[in-house]
C-alpha cells in the first residue's frame, strides 16, 4: 500500500515542479517580449496605442514556451498542465501589477491578459501532447 502513495507524492510533485518551472519561463519570456515591444515602440515602429496587443500576445507567447517546458517535464497530462501555466503566469502578471503599480490587470484589459495566457498554455499542451514523441509500452 505505501508504494502506490509514494508514487502517487513523487508524481504530483513533478507536476507541481513542471507547473512551476513553466510559469517561470514563461513569466520570463513574457518580460522578453513586452522589452521587444517597448523598443519597437521606442524605435517609432509600433504605435502606442497597440500597447494592449503587446500585452496580451507577449502571454500568449510566454505561455506557449512556459508550457511546453512544463508539459515536457510531466510525462502525462500535457493540456491541464499548460493550462496551469497560464494560470500561474497570469497569477504573476497579477501579484506584480498588485505589488509594483498598485493597480489590477483586471481593471484595464485583464481579461485579455487571462484569455491570452491560458489560450497560449492550452496550445502548448496540445503541441506537446501531438508532438511528445511518448513511447508505447508493450507488455
Amino acid at each position: 500500500m505505501g508504494k502506490p502513495e509514494e508514487d502517487q507524492g513523487k508524481r504530483l510533485l513533478r507536476y507541481a515542479a513542471g507547473v512551476l518551472t513553466g510559469g517561470g519561463v514563461a513569466f520570463v519570456v513574457s518580460l522578453l517580449v513586452v522589452l521587444l515591444g517597448a523598443w519597437l515602440v521606442s524605435l517609432g515602429r509600433v504605435p502606442e496605442s497597440m500597447g494592449q496587443q503587446v500585452a496580451v500576445s507577449a502571454c500568449v507567447i510566454g505561455a506557449l514556451v512556459g508550457g511546453l517546458v512544463g508539459a515536457g517535464r510531466c510525462e502525462r497530462r500535457s493540456l491541464p498542465v499548460g493550462l496551469a501555466v497560464g494560470m500561474v503566469l497570469f497569477l504573476l502578471l497579477l501579484t506584480v501589477g498588485a505589488l509594483f503599480f498598485q493597480a489590477l490587470p483586471l481593471e484595464k484589459g485583464g481579461l485579455g491578459l487571462l484569455l491570452g495566457s491560458l489560450c497560449g498554455g492550452g496550445v502548448a499542451g496540445l503541441l506537446s501532447r501531438a508532438f511528445g514523441g511518448r513511447k508505447k509500452r508493450r507488455k
